[in-house]
């Protein structure tokens, strides 16, 4: 019994020592990534730079940079999304108002379903 009660702590050690190499390891690779963080020189304000090459990736960081900064705010990034999906939803909607065609009610039913039905999204209606 007392071997078994043995074995059990070494192995015990051997995993609290294992666990103990890596978060010194993360430690060091979050240090490191922090080095590397404050070593880049590229703000967001300078996405207007149009060097070729490298405007995406200045756009990206900038998007980037305003979504980790709405993104702590639950409330008010939930708001900003609800809001723009409402925007697009209405942008569509009064596009689709201006064709004269397809502002009848069945055509407009008509063409939905339709586009469904060359999307396979609903399998019923074969």
């Amino acid at each position: 019994m007392s071997q078994t009660n043995q074995d059990l702590k070494k192995a015990i050690d051997k995993i609290e020592s294992a666990e103990e190499k890596i978060e010194l390891n993360e430690a060091k690779i979050l240090e490191e990534e922090r080095k590397i963080l404050s070593s880049v020189k590229e703000t967001p304000v300078n996405i207007f730079d149009l060097d070729p090459g490298t405007t995406k990736r200045k756009i990206h960081l900038f998007r980037l940079t305003i979504i980790k900064k709405i993104a702590r705010h639950k409330l008010l990034y939930g708001i900003v999304v609800t809001i723009s999906l409402v925007l697009i939803w209405r942008g569509l909607w009064h596009t689709i108002d201006e064709l004269p065609i397809i502002s009848i009610s069945l055509v407009s039913l008509g063409v939905g379903l339709l586009s469904i039905w060359i999307l396979k999204k609903y399998t019923d209606l074969h």
